[in-house]
């Protein structure tokens, strides 16, 4: 389910970023430029931020941003960039590498899409090879994520 959300132009790496609001700030312009939601969804996301805290940082160097759905989402999506520095969110998860945008038109039409990105990003191995692409390599986070299959402990 990842690829079907997760395309080449929703995809941009090792971006710069000068602070947390930034990182939002470009996240939300991918999902702008995708015509996946409105601009209110952007001050949504960082609003949610500013009154709950980095509860987004949702594990070590991984942001999924994110907002109500009647807050500007226009479709199911899901982008991701990943930063030349890491940037501190004030969470014991800092400092951020790669955040993720996700839009949801309800509360549970995403929630095969969100397990299917958690069950991808509690492999290190995979985490690390994201972290590891430059700019230019954006078909190869395509092919990594089309091709992950997990371990299975049986």
């Amino acid at each position: 389910m990842l690829a079907k959300y997760l395309t080449g132009d929703r995809i941009k790496l090792k971006i710069e970023a000068i602070d947390w609001r930034d990182v939002v700030t470009k996240v939300g312009e991918l999902m702008l430029d995708e015509g996946d939601i409105s601009l209110s969804y952007v001050d949504a996301m960082k609003g949610a931020i500013e009154d709950l805290g980095p509860y987004s940082v949702v594990a070590p160097g991984i942001v999924l941003l994110h907002a109500r759905p009647e807050d500007g989402v226009k479709r199911i999506s899901l982008v991701m960039i990943t930063l030349k520095k890491g940037i501190n969110f004030g969470s014991e998860n800092d400092p951020v590498f790669i955040a993720f945008g996700l839009g949801a038109v309800d509360h549970k039409s995403h929630i095969d899409l969100l397990q299917d990105l958690s069950i991808l990003l509690q492999d290190e191995e995979i985490v690390t090879k994201l972290l590891a692409f430059n700019e230019e390599e954006v078909s190869d986070v395509l092919t990594l994520i089309k091709n992950y299959r997990p371990v299975s402990n049986s």
